[in-house]
C-alpha cells in the first residue's frame, strides 16, 4: 500500500506531465523533510518540456524531460556530460491532454478507486498564488495515508504538497512567461554517455516525476 499511493499520487506531480501546458512559468521548488533538512531545486516548464537544476554537496544535476518527443536528458554540467532515455516514440492516436486537477473526469478522484478517497477542504493563498486545498486519504490493510495538496488551477499543479511525518514540497518565486528554448535542449559541447549500469532496467520513463 505504501507504494500504491506514491503512484496514484504521481498523477497530481509538481511538474505537469501532459503535453498540453497552457500556462509556462519557472519557480523555486523546495523540499522540507520531517527533521527540517532542506532541498531546493530551480524549474522551468515550458510548452510539454520541463527542466529542473538541483544542487546537492556543491554538485549540480540538470534533468530535462521532453514529453512530446518522449525524451529525458540528465546533465552533469561540471565535467559536461550527458545521459538520455527514450520512451516509446509518438504516434498519430496521440492527443494531447491537459494536467488534472481533482474534480475533473480522468483524475484519480474521480475514477472511484477502492480505498482512495478525495476531500477539497477549501481555498487558501499560498505564496501569492490562490490554490485550492485537497486531501487525499488512502486505506489498505488496515493501513492509511494521508496527503495534502494545494492546487494551482491556473498553472494546473499543486503549488504545495504535505505528506504528514514525512516532508513538505512547495513551489514559490513562480514567475508566468514563455521559458526561453535552450532551457530544454542539451547543450553544445556537451558528450553523450550510456546510462550507469546500475540504473538500466529501473522502467523510468521520460517524464516521470523525480522522487
Amino acid at each position: 500500500m505504501r507504494r500504491l499511493f506514491p503512484i496514484i499520487l504521481l498523477s497530481f506531480a509538481f511538474i505537469p506531465h501532459a503535453v498540453a501546458q497552457a500556462v509556462q512559468f519557472s519557480a523555486t521548488a523546495v523540499q522540507t523533510a520531517a527533521e527540517g533538512k532542506t532541498m531546493t531545486s530551480k524549474l522551468y516548464v515550458g510548452d510539454g518540456v520541463v527542466r529542473t537544476e538541483t544542487s546537492h554537496e556543491g554538485q549540480t544535476r540538470i534533468s530535462i524531460m521532453d514529453k512530446k518527443r518522449r525524451i529525458a536528458w540528465m546533465l552533469n554540467p561540471e565535467k559536461q556530460e550527458y545521459v538520455e532515455r527514450r520512451g516509446p516514440a509518438p504516434s498519430a492516436q496521440d492527443k494531447p491532454s491537459r494536467p488534472q486537477v481533482p474534480d475533473e473526469p480522468g483524475s484519480p478522484c474521480q475514477e472511484g478507486r477502492e480505498g482512495f478517497t478525495c476531500n477539497k477542504l477549501g481555498v487558501e493563498n499560498i505564496n501569492g498564488r490562490q490554490t485550492e486545498k485537497w486531501e487525499f486519504i488512502t486505506t489498505q490493510q488496515g493501513q492509511t495515508m494521508r496527503a495534502i495538496f494545494w492546487f494551482d488551477r491556473k498553472l494546473r499543479t499543486p503549488v504545495r504538497k504535505e505528506f504528514p511525518g514525512s516532508h513538505v514540497s512547495e513551489l514559490r518565486d513562480i514567475r508566468e512567461g514563455t521559458q526561453p528554448a535552450h532551457l530544454f535542449t542539451v547543450p553544445q559541447g556537451y558528450k553523450k554517455i550510456e546510462f550507469p549500469a546500475r540504473e538500466q532496467g529501473s522502467g523510468a520513463n521520460p517524464g516521470d516525476h523525480p522522487r
